[in-house]
Formats: C-alpha cells, sequence, structure tokens
C-alpha cells in the first residue's frame, strides 16, 4: 500500500513539473534514482519473484508434493533448470515441511535440519531474505568494503492449490558496482539530493496532504473490504452451520419416525421392550441400550431389556453383555442411577473407570466405556430409565445427543404406560375370567368339600404351583381338619389327614393377626412354616392364604411348588386372594343352607314331637304296668311262666321306648364335613324312614280327622353309595311333603326297583351300570304347571306362613350331590309324583355276615359308674356269665382299683364327677396300653355318629346295653390286639390326579 501512494506521488510530482523543459533531464536522471532506490522494489524483490516463477514452472513442486519420483539426477535437473534464469545465484537447498534439507548441490547439507526464522516465514507462504557479508580475502587486507549477499527462501505450493510443500533456498552472489556506476551514483546522489531539496520544498506539503488522503483512503476501503469480507465469513459460516443444523435435525426426524414405527408395531410388552431398547440404541448411535423399569412397589428397579445396535455383532458375541443383571432395590443402586430417578434429569459418564458415582462392580459387570442415563418420566413420575453406552471408546455426549435421547425417552415412557395400562387391563380380565370360572366350579359342586377341592385345583393351576391342601374350620370351631387337596402324594394322604390344626397354631394365629396371606419363595428355611403339617409336604416356595369373613378365620389354602421356586407376585396375591373369598362365600353359602336344613329338621321334629311323645308313652305303658304287678302281687313270681310272660312284655317296652330315641338320633343325625359316602341299602332306608315318619303321617293324620296309609313296594336293588343321613333327610321329606299335600287323607305309595341308564339321563355315566329308582306318590291336590316348573326354588311355598320354601329345593340338592337326577309328574287333583334316579355302587356284593362268639374264657373286669342302677345291672350280666367283676363309683376310685389289680377289660360311664371316663381312659392307658377300654354312655348314639372318640377309648357302646350286645362287646374286645389311643379316622385329603 505505502508503494502505491508513492507511486500517485510521483506521477503527481510529474505532471506539475512537466512544463520546466530545463529541468526536465536533471529531474528525470534524480526522479530515476529515487525511483530505483526509494520507490522500486529492491535486487532482491525481483530476484524472488523472478525464483518464484522459476519454481513454478520447474517440477521441483511435483517432487516436494510426492507427485513424481525422487531421485538425485531428478533434483539436480530441475534445479539446473531454474537456475538459469537467476544469474548471480551460487548454491541451492530445498526444503520439506518439516525443515529438514531434501536435496542440495553440496551433498553433505542434505538432511540438515533448521529452525531459522526465516525459514519457518517460507514455510508459512512468505518470501524471506537473509543478508550476509562477503568475509575478506584474508586477514591483511586493508580497505576491504565486505560487499552484501542474499539468502532468498522462495516458498513451494503444491500444484493447483495453496499448500506450502517446502522451501528453495537460493544464495546469490555479492552485488558488484564499477567506478563509473559509483560516480554516476555519486551525481545522481547530489542532483537527486538537490532537486528533492528543492521538490520538497515545493510539493513536500501538497504531496504529503494528499499521500495522506490516499492512505486513509486507502485504509477506510481495506478496513470496509475486510469488515464485508468478515461479514461474507461469518454469513457463509452460519448459513454452513444451519445447514449442518438442518440435516441432522433431519436424520434425526428420521431415526425418531423409524423408532416410532417399529414400537407402534410392538404387538406385547416383552417384544415393546426390544424394539425400545435397539431403537434407541441405533438412533442415538450408542453401542448398546438398556432399559431398568420401577416395579409396582416403586421400590425396585427391574432390568426388563438390554440390546445392542448391532444386532449381527450381538449374534456372534452370544449376548448384549448385561444377562447377569438383576432386580436392585432403591437404597442399593449406584448414586448416578438414583440422581437420575430422583432428579428426573439425564446423567452423563465420560469415564466409569474414573468417576466415583460408578462402584466398581458395576464397572466390571456392564464394560462401558462412556454411558448417558435417560430417565422414563410420565405425568411427572420416573418410572424407569433407559442407559446408553458405549463399549469401545471413550465418548463425550454433545448436547443434540442428550437432547434426541431425552426425546426419545419422552416417546418411550408413553409408550411403556400405555403397554403397561394395556397388560394390566389384560391381567384384570383374566383375572376375572378366572375368578369367574372358580365361582361356576364351586357353585356346580354338589358339596362343600368338592367345592373347596375345586378351589384348591384351580388356585394350584392358576398360580402354576404343584400342590395344593386345604384345612376348613369344624363345625364346633376346635379345630382345623384337612378338607381336600389337589395332586397330593398318595404316601401323604393319610398322614396329613391325621394332623388337624388347633386354633391356637402359631401358622394360624399370624395369619389372624396378619389378615393377609404368607408367602415365601425359600419356604424350606423361612421360620414361619416351621409346622408339622407343612413339613410333611414337600416345598420349595409355599404360600399360605386365609380364608376370613370379617374377623373369623374359616380355612386356609396351602399351596407348594415342589421342583423350583416361585417369585410371587402382587398380580399372584391378589388373585389367591381373590379366589379364597370364592371359598369364603361359598363356605358361608354352605352354613347358611346348613342352618336351614337345621332349621328344617328342628321343624320336623317339632312336626313328630307330639308322634314321637306318644309312642314313647305307649312303650312306658307295659314297663310300667308289668313292673307294677310283679311289685303288687309277689305270688306271681311264684308262676314262672306268668313271671316269665310279664318280663317279656317289660323287655318289649323297653326295646319300643329305644328304638323311639334311636328313630329321633337317627334324623337329627348330620353329616360331618369330609365324611365320605359308603354303600346303603335303599330298601332299609326306606323302612327306617317310613318308622321315623309314622307320628306324622298316622298319628298326627288321625288325630285330625284324616286317614292316611303308606304303602311299600320295594324290590331287591342293590346298594347306592351316598350319606345315609342325607338319604333319610331326602325320603322324610318327600313323604311329609306328600302329607301336606293331602288334607283330606290318602295313600302315600313308595316304590324302588332298577332302571338301566337311559341316554336322555342327566347323569350320564361312561359304564353302563344300572341305576335304582325311588318313587314316592301320593293321592294329594296335585300342582299346577307353574308351581312344578317352580317348586324346586329355593324359598318358593304354597303353604304359606306354615312352608319355608326349602325342603323340596334341598332334595334336589341331596340328589345332585348323589349324582343323580329327579323328574316330577303332577296333575291338578291326580297327585303328584317324584322319581329319583342314583348310580347303582357295583363294588360291593353285599354285606358280610360275622357272628359273634362269646369270649373263650372268664374275664376280670372293673366296672366304673357313678350310678348304682347301672353298676348292679352291668354286674349281674357279667357275673351270669361267669366273670369276676369289680366296680367304683368314679374315676378316681376306678383308677385306684385298677392299679392295685390286673383287668381284662375296664368299662366306665363319661359323665362322673372329678374324673370322668374320658380322663380315665387316658390314664388307664398310660399305665396298661395293652389293656381294652369301653365307654358305657347315654351319648352313645350321638358320638357314634360323629365319630367321635376320645383317647384311650377303644369301643363306645350306648345305653342301655343289653346283653347280647354286651357278649358282643367283651369278645370284640378280647379277640385282637386292642388299639387305644388310635386318633379318630378322618377322611383324606382328595387328590384328583
Amino acid at each position: 500500500m505505502a508503494w502505491l501512494s508513492l507511486r500517485g506521488l510521483a506521477r503527481t510530482l510529474v505532471v506539475r513539473l512537466a512544463g520546466i523543459a530545463g529541468f526536465t533531464l536533471a529531474l528525470g536522471i534524480g526522479l530515476s534514482w529515487l525511483l530505483e532506490v526509494a520507490v522500486s522494489e529492491p535486487e532482491w524483490t525481483e530476484t524472488a519473484a523472478i525464483a518464484q516463477r522459476a519454481v513454478d514452472r520447474s517440477g521441483l513442486p511435483e517432487l516436494l508434493a510426492g507427485q513424481s519420483a525422487r531421485s538425485p539426477k531428478r533434483w539436480a535437473e530441475e534445479s539446473a533448470r531454474f537456475v538459469r534464469e537467476l544469474p548471480g545465484v551460487v548454491h541451492i537447498k530445498v526444503w520439506d515441511p518439516q525443515g529438514n534439507v531434501v536435496w542440495a548441490v553440496q551433498a553433505p547439507l542434505i538432511g540438515q535440519h533448521s529452525e531459522a526464522q526465516e525459514l519457518r516465514d517460507a514455510l508459512a507462504g512468505r518470501v524471506a531474505v537473509r543478508f550476509t557479508a562477503v568475509a575478506p580475502p584474508n586477514a591483511a587486507a586493508e580497505n576491504f568494503t565486505a560487499p552484501s549477499a542474499a539468502d532468498l527462501y522462495v516458498p513451494v505450493y503444491s500444484p493447483g492449490t495453496a499448500r506450502v510443500v517446502g522451501v528453495v533456498e537460493l544464495s546469490q552472489a555479492p552485488l558488484r558496482m564499477d567506478a563509473v556506476q559509483e560516480r554516476w551514483s555519486q551525481l545522481a546522489w547530489i542532483i537527486a539530493l538537490s532537486t528533492g531539496g528543492v521538490l520538497c520544498l515545493i510539493l513536500l506539503p501538497a504531496a504529503w496532504r494528499a499521500q495522506r488522503r490516499t492512505r486513509a483512503e486507502a485504509s477506510s476501503t481495506a478496513q470496509r473490504s475486510v469488515q464485508r469480507t468478515q461479514e461474507l465469513q461469518r454469513t457463509t459460516e452460519q448459513l454452513r452451520e444451519a445447514l449442518k443444523a438442518v440435516k441432522q435435525r433431519a436424520e434425526e426426524t428420521d431415526r425418531m419416525l423409524e423408532v416410532t414405527e417399529a414400537i407402534g408395531s410392538a404387538l406385547e410388552q416383552g417384544q415393546l421392550f426390544e424394539v425400545i431398547a435397539h431403537g434407541a440404541a441405533r438412533a442415538c448411535r450408542v453401542d448398546r441400550c438398556s432399559i431398568f423399569l420401577r416395579d409396582k412397589s416403586g421400590q425396585l428397579m427391574v432390568p426388563v431389556s438390554s440390546q445392542l445396535a448391532d444386532r449381527a455383532a450381538a449374534a456372534a458375541k452370544g449376548g448384549d453383555g448385561a444377562e447377569s443383571l438383576r432386580a436392585l432395590a432403591l437404597e442399593e443402586m449406584p448414586s448416578f442411577l438414583l440422581e437420575a430417578v430422583r432428579r428426573q434429569e439425564p446423567v452423563v459418564i465420560s469415564d466409569p473407570g474414573s468417576d466415583p458415582r460408578v462402584p466398581q462392580g458395576w464397572v466390571g459387570l456392564f464394560q462401558a466405556k462412556a454411558a448417558l442415563v435417560v430417565p422414563l418420566i410420565h405425568q411427572g413420575r420416573t418410572a424407569g430409565v433407559l442407559i446408553l453406552d458405549h463399549l469401545k471408546t471413550l465418548h463425550v455426549f454433545t448436547e443434540e445427543e442428550i437432547r434426541l435421547a431425552t426425546t426419545l425417552a419422552a416417546q418411550a415412557a408413553v409408550a411403556l404406560e400405555k403397554a403397561r395400562l394395556y397388560d394390566e387391563i389384560q391381567q384384570r380380565l383374566q383375572q376375572t375370567e378366572t375368578l369367574l370360572a372358580v365361582s361356576q366350579a364351586i357353585g356346580s359342586a354338589p358339596d362343600l368339600p368338592e367345592a373347596i377341592r375345586r378351589t384348591t385345583r384351580e388356585m394350584v393351576r392358576i398360580l402354576g404351583a404343584d400342590t395344593g391342601v386345604a384345612w376348613c374350620v369344624t363345625r364346633g370351631g376346635d379345630r382345623f381338619i384337612p378338607l381336600a387337596g389337589y395332586h397330593v402324594p398318595r404316601d401323604l394322604r393319610e398322614p396329613l389327614s391325621g394332623l388337624p390344626l388347633a386354633p391356637d397354631d402359631p401358622l394360624l394365629d399370624l395369619v389372624k393377626r396378619l389378615r393377609t396371606s404368607l408367602h415365601s419363595s425359600n419356604s424350606k428355611t423361612d421360620p414361619r412354616f416351621n409346622q408339622p403339617a407343612l413339613n410333611l409336604m414337600p416345598h420349595a416356595s409355599l404360600l399360605v392364604q386365609p380364608v376370613q369373613v370379617n374377623d373369623e378365620l374359616l380355612g386356609i389354602f396351602a399351596i407348594a411348588w415342589v421342583r423350583d421356586s416361585h417369585a410371587f407376585s402382587m398380580d399372584d396375591l391378589r388373585l389367591a386372594d381373590g379366589i379364597a373369598k370364592q371359598a369364603a362365600v361359598a363356605i358361608e353359602l354352605h352354613r347358611t343352607q346348613r342352618h336351614i336344613i337345621e332349621q328344617e329338621r328342628l321343624n320336623a321334629v317339632g312336626k313328630m314331637a307330639s308322634g314321637l311323645a306318644h309312642d314313647f308313652n305307649n312303650a312306658l305303658v307295659p314297663i310300667s304296668g308289668y313292673a307294677e304287678m310283679l311289685l303288687e302281687h309277689q305270688e306271681i313270681l311264684q308262676n314262672t311262666a306268668k313271671a316269665t310272660k310279664y318280663l317279656k312284655l317289660i323287655m318289649t317296652g323297653v326295646e319300643d321306648a329305644a328304638s323311639v330315641v334311636s328313630r329321633l338320633r337317627e334324623f337329627y343325625r348330620k353329616r360331618e364335613e369330609g365324611e365320605t359316602y359308603r354303600p346303603l341299602s335303599l330298601n332299609k332306608m326306606v323302612e327306617q324312614a317310613v318308622a321315623l315318619t309314622r307320628p306324622k303321617w298316622r298319628d298326627e293324620a288321625l288325630g285330625s280327622g284324616r286317614t292316611i296309609l303308606v304303602e311299600a313296594d320295594m324290590r331287591p336293588v342293590p346298594r347306592i353309595l351316598g350319606s345315609e343321613s342325607e338319604v333319610r333327610e331326602l325320603l322324610t321329606n318327600l313323604i311329609f311333603n306328600a302329607v301336606d299335600a293331602m288334607p283330606e287323607g290318602g295313600m302315600i305309595r313308595i316304590r324302588t326297583g332298577i332302571r338301566e341308564a337311559a341316554a336322555t339321563d342327566e347323569a350320564r355315566h361312561a359304564s353302563s351300570a344300572p341305576q335304582v329308582f325311588l318313587e314316592v306318590s301320593d293321592t294329594g291336590t296335585g300342582m299346577t304347571e307353574e308351581v312344578r316348573r317352580r317348586c324346586l326354588e329355593p324359598f318358593f311355598s304354597t303353604k304359606g306362613e306354615r312352608g319355608t320354601g326349602l325342603g323340596l329345593p334341598m332334595v334336589y340338592g341331596i340328589v345332585k350331590r348323589h349324582r343323580g337326577t329327579m323328574d316330577i309328574e303332577s296333575a291338578v287333583g291326580k297327585g303328584t309324583t317324584f322319581i329319583v334316579l342314583l348310580p347303582a355302587d357295583t363294588t360291593l356284593a353285599g354285606e358280610v355276615q360275622r357272628k359273634t362268639e362269646a369270649p373263650a374264657g372268664p374275664l376280670h373286669v372293673l366296672v366304673v359308674d357313678d350310678e348304682p342302677i347301672a353298676r348292679d345291672v352291668l354286674t349281674e350280666y357279667l357275673a351270669g356269665d361267669g366273670h369276676t367283676v369289680e366296680t367304683a363309683v368314679d374315676g378316681r376310685d376306678g383308677f385306684e382299683k385298677f392299679k392295685a389289680g390286673r383287668f381284662s377289660v375296664v368299662i366306665t360311664d363319661r359323665a362322673m364327677p372329678e374324673v370322668g371316663g374320658d380322663q380315665l381312659a387316658a390314664m388307664v392307658k398310660e399305665v396298661a396300653p395293652e389293656t381294652p377300654v369301653v365307654l358305657l354312655t347315654g351319648f352313645g348314639d350321638l358320638m357314634n355318629a360323629a365319630g367321635e372318640k376320645p383317647d384311650g377309648v377303644d369301643l363306645v357302646v350306648k345305653k342301655p346295653i343289653r346283653l347280647a350286645t354286651l357278649r358282643e362287646v367283651l369278645a370284640k374286645m378280647t379277640e385282637s390286639a386292642p388299639t387305644a389311643g388310635a386318633p379318630t379316622p378322618a377322611t383324606a385329603p382328595s387328590s384328583a390326579a
């Protein structure tokens, strides 16, 4: 720029001095010299320009750029090529960009390295020069003026580019001037100085002003040019950055759309986890993505998926490297995960090995070089985290990568929440269907044990368990008995049946207090399940589910996993609780039905009470009359035949009175829970029912002025399997219903027989076994079609306040429980016929009659009773048969006498002061376990009906006892080893294969 200013100043001077002719030559000489010295470029600059052009025309750029093969010959040729254009060049060196000599005329200089400033300037693209003085010829030389020499450093550019690939160093010979040149130079300097002085005095101010103005304008123009250039560069850079951002956003959008499409195509939750993990890994350009989700409790982080972006590499590797991940409780989570969950912000781990937030164990497990943890947030709640990993190299996540990962996590959180809701709906639907199926199974069960067995079966199947047992509380609430089971091993059924649970059992007490289920995935080591009954069951995991109504515990289900441990979920526990509530409803319904049935029984007993009293009083007539005759007229005793007659009539009265009581007991006998069906004679049951209801159909009817006859037509039939009390109840209700249907009297016909199973029967069986039919008909008023259709509905009655509407529904329920069918034929004015079909039992051909013999020899018997008459009668019976008898007035006296002697049999009453019969039996067994103990009590019928036998008692016999019965008892007690102390047999839990 300064050079241009000087040229402009010179032009101004030439124009202004053009009119001065005489001064033109002197001014031209001076001006030429001035231009040569002050304005024109020095000789070295011209040489550098010439050298630059010569270098560009030579082959040195290709050599330095590596585009031509290098050899000393080639170097020499190319160097000589442009040196010819530069006179005065002494020698030449070629430098590479690293500052090393790659070629020189003087071979020893090759390989020389230099850090000279001029060399660095030339490598930066600027021509550099270094002046040196020529050394004197010798030390004695005087008045020697060292001429100047110049080393030029010329940059060499790569062909077609502005990249410097090397430097050429030229050493120029010293500049010489002869005397003429020196004088002319001196004259030129004098003229120039003189002219310059004059011109300076005249033109310097103006030239100076012009120069300043020009330089200011040039500077302003340059500044504006620089500013515009900078603005253009900034604009270009901004456009480049904007274009890059647009491209990046477009790529991110494409990847987001790809992930969104993949999420939309996922059909189930596991597939969705895999799609999100793999899509996020690819979209964020990381090696692996793992998903952790919080469980429903919110206290655990569960790994649900871990996917490598490169699936081919994952297949070759055999996994994603995170197979050993497990669920983490919040308190044991690494701090970097906890930070992401609680702060709901992304967490960057640039170097896991040195980051204090990452445990060393986690580093070894996850094997990641860098990680980005992004929370999955939905509606302000952290549902889990995405962990994006680089596995091979360290990586610093950029703001754009974090933003993309956060956007992906937001979409994933919404998709996961929708999938969770859908899965929850499906689970609720499945649970509802399951509970409905359980309800249907319970509703179709013929009795409570079968309903509980089906409930146990459904619970085992639905939970994926192996076996299960159900304990239910007895009617008295004094114990919990195993009522049903499913897949219970055969060798465990009998031991389990002998292990009822006491109400104060620690396990039951814990269930009552917690009011919830007990479960353990490792139940063998769980002290809560250290219980004798549970110890019999093999189990790796165990669920004890209570069956409760309000605060009352009705029973428990013990569901066991035998082979493998089971991880319990909240869905498992909710489902088990729902099934248990269904079982509770079934038990409560059974209780209600049982209560109603008992009320019906009481109602029936009330109806028969007057008749039973009449029969009992009739039975007492011969007893009282003939006994009084014998006391008043003792001479009759001398007449053996007459006395024997009176005594036989008295005995007949005693038997009739006992029969009345027995009939009442048989009617009121209840079927205990777990009682199994046994072979029954239907004809015998009909005879008992007719005799039992005689007070109703004969005595009560005669008292009201009507006559009812009962006709029984019973043919030989096979036995049936059933409950004796329920079949008797069925017959009694049908007879009572017939009596109520004949207000004017009439005929009741009862028929039994065999009917072959028909294809249209409701109860079809695989076998062709015949069916036993029972037909009860009357000649009463009959029923309309509507009444006939509705008569089996509970609480439907045509008797008004006299009826409960439960008699016939109860009959129908008994028939269904016995796998039978019932048909009703009726017409108004023509009476009603009930036809019941029951499957025949073909397992037994008939009863095996066993003849009971008297004991082989005399026995030593201890009789214990607080009633003197009972003691005396037994003493007379036993002494009359040749036995030795000792008596005691109570249990304490009896035990003292037992310890003092040896007895073959002990016969004791039950209800005695201080020490009762139950206690005495136990005390006797402690001293002599082999001695049989017979409990003779007025409660014998009820105890035998309920299967009740106290510990230590071998046999329970009712009072009054006849001599023949006493002989049978003694023979039975002495013919085989006693079974004292054996527990009361209970029904083993049923098990379905």
